[in-house]
């Protein structure tokens, strides 16, 4: 007999919700990147950027990250909100499944096609934004400042701290630095000021 935790009428404990969520991640396999169709690999580039909107440094240093992207660049930012901040590019704790996943119209939008660069902006294991990295087909995936180390990052950025958290700019010139970004010095001074001394 099969059953299906989704299909339970009560939310299951914390506990068992993990569990689930590690079941998944077990049965996860990845998609080849030859099975994206044609038309969704050009020649523009995109980032995905992941984050935790309950905290207010992830969820403003995501909308810069945006903002700031290279003009040919397309950035898709997806976020874990509050209920009464959520949008079609973010989601609340009530939507996610009893496995911890992100519901499917958020996974769509991370398969949706071919990324340069996926950054997850959670310090901390947070399950639903583990499983959209994980999901995503990125060549480059980036956790910063991770508590950490974990399997799903081929890199990880600790971050020079702006008070007690890394500001854009240190950000995108460690990007820069890794030759993933080109910094430009105008655009980021006009979203992101450098304090006057």
């Amino acid at each position: 007999m099969v059953w299906d935790a989704e299909q339970w009428p009560f939310r299951p404990p914390m506990f068992i919700r993990k569990w689930l969520f590690e079941q998944k991640v077990k049965q996860f396999t990845p998609a080849s990147p030859s099975s994206l169709s044609p038309a969704r690999q050009g020649s523009q580039g995109a980032w995905l950027v992941v984050y935790d909107g309950k905290d207010p440094w992830q969820a403003e240093l995501a909308k810069y990250i945006a903002q700031y992207r290279r003009p040919d660049y397309f950035c898709q930012t997806l976020g874990l909100v509050r209920h009464n901040q959520a949008d079609l590019n973010s989601f609340h704790a009530q939507e996610l499944t009893h496995a911890l996943l992100p519901p499917d119209r958020i996974l769509s939008l991370a398969r949706s096609r071919p990324f340069d660069l996926c950054i997850n902006l959670s310090p901390v294991n947070n399950p639903p934004l583990e499983y959209l990295v994980m999901v995503a087909t990125a060549p480059t995936k980036i956790g910063v400042n991770r508590q950490s180390s974990s399997p799903r990052y081929n890199l990880e950025l600790g971050l020079k701290l702006a008070g007690a958290k890394p500001s854009l700019r240190s950000f995108l010139q460690h990007l820069e630095r890794l030759g993933l970004h080109t910094t430009q010095q105008s655009k980021l001074q006009s979203i992101h000021p450098l304090p006057v001394t």
